[in-house]
């Protein structure tokens, strides 16, 4: 094989085929055949498989395959015009006298860059910050900073030396960087600055220092005032406390003699784990338990649980190192966690529970993880390798060659490690049925995740009835494109958990896997204790993740975004293929199914090489305006295929779940664009909780963000046939945002409800559906007969302190409808119109801004269209005292400019 293999190709770039040489000890040189899928370079991450085939005079085959895999794309690069550092005079026109930047992209070339002054006041003196944006032609985006001062010859300055917000940890000593000034003449006049500081680092706490330089120091002038800010946080206990600590807020942990009425509840807290001894790599569900003695409406919502994983070093790979809540993944909120213990180990878990009056309690639990060699032997241990590369398997393991190999070795077992050999492609043809007991698949040696390849609707596993599985550090591809509707993958569920009630798999950890191409990446479909972490979702066809009758499962740290040039059709479900041969003459021909539109076709020539010629429509061929045929602009040659097909558009949302119990969605990224209804128009929610009603369902959704859809998340059965029944559920501290297709932020008909400290909202896009006209919708979801429990709409639901930013165009301006005015929150009226629908409803401490909406050139009532319009405007005092936790992630009550419920600001006041 001449070149390279495996071949890495950029984004976008051009396939070189470099050939290969055949000989036969007999013939000599001979001929040989290459046998290619088309490359799309478009299709980022994406490997294709080339095949050269040779054979000799006695009808001897040999096949070798070159491995062609797409590198991501990259983004622009931003070279800043000298000078870097610039200085401009108070009142300059920064925008006309600024160098710029020049922007290059790997892929596109020269891009556009687009300057941000919004943050230069050229009318004071002082040091800004401009950021160039450079964005490429699929919408990825890189920034860059140029420091700009602004001098004013006429007065003096102070310049603060370090970082203007500084974040300590509690006890750790605080040493002021500094400040310079300087009076009009440009001479240091350090000595006519005043310090005031109130720093306390023994306490957690939000600080200012205020530096202030006198006017002696400004020869007269007015004086002139700096000020830093410093945040004392604490994640673990101080050391001097003479007891144990109380801890309410994420980061606030204090010593319980330094609360007000603080009280220990022996027992009052304990650790519920699925699991106390594991293999390496391991995921446990975890619950806590209360005694209920804390004196409040019900400790689920209204007692804090911060759980800590003895585990420091661990991260979410998977996650973009800008995701808000960022990538640590050592501790976690909320009565239910999880966590994947990747190493072995003895990890003493610690959960701190505590309710705002002070009553609190602490405990803890053991973790044993073991090495995967105490729990599998090396008769127990297969490797496996078509290249017969087995440095670094186990001594003593069976070696098998390809996954059929797999296939006959261990369906038969009820305990087996597979490991495949990192580095290299393995072709799925048949699942594997594992009916009992303990199985891990891994890798072993040096190299890129080994790449399961599935170009049929096939599962990569069906797994029913076993005791724990453990499947780790695959890169699952499929040939399913959802920016096309094409591949035959767009069925298999990869690896298939559980089936049903009856045939449940417990103990599930799936653990930082790649997966894309195939009709679903997560397959959660029966059993106890399944965790999904730290995996890399994208390019599905039906879901990221169905979940059924699956109890205690948890998703954590996972990226689950669909292609953002996915196409969302009318007929997700259809899909079929009529193939003619080709004999140089007929250029028309007929297919075996119905179109609802003509784009919804595709054809496709298929050479006697295995190349493939994307044809298209108008282009290269033309349809029959009224019965199933097309006809081709060239007849396909003799030995070509021609595949007629009718395209399977992707469908369906990030993560579904039914029967939801004990759920965890913590530390997600989820994104939806495709599906659900309305020839696709419609998009299907990123995250749909508990669809099919199930009664006492409960769930835990903290520290996420969730995207898309027309609405971003639904809490409700799927149809309003579908009985709603009573259950809870805790909402914390998520970033909900829309897209063109939204309509609501969270659509709800749950009770037992708590949504607090979130972001929703909504960007500046006119709506392509109904206009965006609630952030958080609860209601009925009422249809005759459905015999919904009237229990459930008497249940708690509190929504407070969240914020809600609508920068989307007035319904009415953006489509013509004349919607309600937008509201942030809606109780929606009952199925009779006699009374809200949730009976014990409270809302409060909401933050609103609305610049758009509500205009009254459209609608009526001023007052109300008012409080949509100041930016940071609360629609309740902020000092209201609520039934739940603190609101900020440092303890304190939220203040009135906070502008971000869900990732406050370190400089945010107390």
């Amino acid at each position: 094989m001449k070149g390279d293999n495996p071949l890495r190709l950029p984004y976008k770039g051009q396939y070189q085929e470099f050939g290969a040489k055949a000989t036969d000890n007999e013939d000599g040189d001979i001929t040989y055949n290459v046998i290619k899928v088309g490359i799309n370079t478009h299709n980022e991450g994406a490997s294709y498989p080339i095949r050269y085939k040779a054979r000799d005079s006695d009808g001897n085959n040999t096949t070798i395959i070159r491995t062609v895999t797409i590198n991501s794309n990259q983004p622009p690069a931003i070279t800043l015009n000298r000078p870097a550092v610039t200085t401009f005079s108070v009142n300059d026109d920064i925008a006309t006298r600024d160098p710029g930047a020049t922007a290059l992209d790997p892929e596109d070339g020269q891009v556009n860059v687009i300057a941000d002054y919004s943050r230069v006041n050229n009318a004071v003196a002082g040091q800004y910050t401009v950021t160039y944006t450079a964005t490429d032609h699929d919408g990825l985006s890189s920034t860059h900073n140029r420091t700009v001062t602004i001098t004013d010859s006429q007065n003096a300055t102070i310049t603060l030396e370090g970082e203007s917000v500084i974040t300590l940890e509690v006890g750790q000593d605080f040493i002021d960087p500094g400040f310079t000034a300087a009076n009009q003449a440009g001479q240091n006049v350090n000595h006519h600055v005043t310090v005031n500081s109130n720093v306390d680092t023994k306490k957690v706490g939000v600080y200012n220092i205020q530096y202030q330089l006198d006017s002696a120091g400004t020869e007269n002038q007015k004086a002139i005032t700096a000020q830093r800010t410093v945040v004392v946080k604490s994640l673990s206990c101080p050391s001097e406390c003479r007891g144990e600590c109380i801890q309410l807020a994420a980061h606030h942990m204090q010593c319980a003699s330094d609360y007000p009425n603080a009280r220990k509840l022996p027992n009052g807290a304990k650790i519920v784990a699925s699991r106390t001894e594991c293999t390496a790599p391991c995921g446990i569900h975890f619950q806590a338990q209360t005694n209920q003695n804390f004196s409040v409406r019900d400790d689920f919502h209204h007692v804090a649980h911060h759980w800590y994983f003895d585990d420091d070093n661990a991260t979410y790979r998977s996650l973009t190192h800008d995701f808000p809540f960022g990538r640590g993944a050592s501790r976690a909120q909320g009565p239910y966690a999880a966590h994947v213990f990747e190493q072995p180990g003895t990890y003493t878990i610690a959960l701190h529970t505590a309710a705002k009056n002070g009553r609190y309690a602490n405990t803890s639990i053991t973790i044993h993880v073991l090495p995967q060699e105490n729990t599998y032997t090396a008769n127990d241990t297969y490797c496996v390798s078509s290249r017969n590369q087995f440095q670094g398997c186990p001594a003593g393991a069976i070696r098998l060659q390809d996954w059929s190999d797999v296939r006959d070795a261990i369906e038969s077992l009820t305990k087996a490690r597979v490991l495949l050999h990192a580095g290299e492609e393995f072709w799925i043809d048949e699942q594997i049925v594992l009916r009992k007991g303990d199985f891990i698949f891994d890798r072993y040696g040096r190299g890129h995740d080994p790449i399961l390849r599935v170009e049929s609707d096939t599962n990569i596993a069906y797994a029913i009835n076993l005791n724990s599985i453990t499947v780790t550090h695959m890169n699952i591809q499929g040939n399913y494109d959802p920016t096309t509707g094409l591949g035959e993958s767009f069925s298999s569920s990869g690896f298939y958990f559980g089936q049903g009630r009856n045939n449940p798999t417990n103990n599930v950890t799936f653990y930082r896997n790649s997966i894309s191409g195939i009709g679903m990446c997560f397959s959660p479909r029966g059993g106890n204790n399944h965790v999904y972490a730290d995996n890399h979702c994208r390019n599905w066809q039906d879901y990221g993740s169905l979940a059924t009758h699956t109890h205690n499962l948890a998703f954590i740290g996972n990226r689950i975004r669909q292609h953002p040039k996915a196409i969302s059709g009318p007929d997700g479900k259809l899909f079929s293929i009529t193939s003619h041969n080709g004999n140089g003459r007929a250029r028309t021909f007929t297919y075996d199914f119905e179109l609802k539109s003509p784009e919804d076709i595709a054809a496709q020539i298929v050479d006697d090489h295995g190349t493939v010629l994307e044809l298209e429509r108008n282009e290269d061929f033309s349809l029959h305006p009224s019965r199933p045929q097309l006809t081709l602009n060239q007849p396909p040659s003799r030995g070509e295929v021609l595949n007629i097909y009718h395209r399977r558009w992707a469908d369906h949302g990030a993560i579904r779940v039914a029967e939801a119990k004990n759920l965890v969605l913590s530390h997600n990224d989820l994104f939806n664009n495709v599906g659900w209804f309305g020839d696709g128009v419609h998009h299907n929610p990123a995250f749909r909780y508990n669809t099919d009603g199930f009664a006492n369902h409960s769930g835990v959704i903290v520290e996420n963000t969730i995207s898309g859809g027309t609405m971003a998340a639904v809490f409700e059965p799927a149809n309003p046939r579908i009985a709603t029944l009573p259950g809870k559920a805790v909402v914390e501290r998520n970033i909900f945002t829309g897209a063109a297709p939204t309509y609501n932020g969270i659509r709800a008909s749950y009770g037992g409800m708590t949504l607090r400290n979130n972001v929703i909202s909504q960007p500046n896009i006119a709506p392509t559906t109904n206009g965006y006209d609630v952030g958080i919708l609860f209601w009925e979801n009422y249809s005759a007969g459905n015999r919904s429990s009237q229990q459930n709409f008497r249940l708690p639901v509190e929504v407070y302190n969240n914020t809600f930013v609508n920068l989307s165009p007035d319904t009415r301006s953006a489509n013509g409808r004349n919607w309600a005015d937008f509201m942030h929150v809606q109780n929606q009226d009952n199925h009779r119109g006699n009374a809200p629908t949730f009976t014990n409803f409270t809302e409060a401490n909401s933050l609103t801004y609305s610049p758009q909406a509500n205009l009254s050139i459209y609608h009526t009532n001023p007052r109300f269209n008012d409080r949509y319009h100041a930016a940071n405007e609360a629609d309740h005092p902020a000092e209201q005292d609520l039934p739940g936790l603190f609101d900020t992630l440092w303890g304190f009550k939220r203040s009135t400019q906070t502008t971000s419920g869900a990732t406050e600001k370190q400089a945010d006041q107390l």
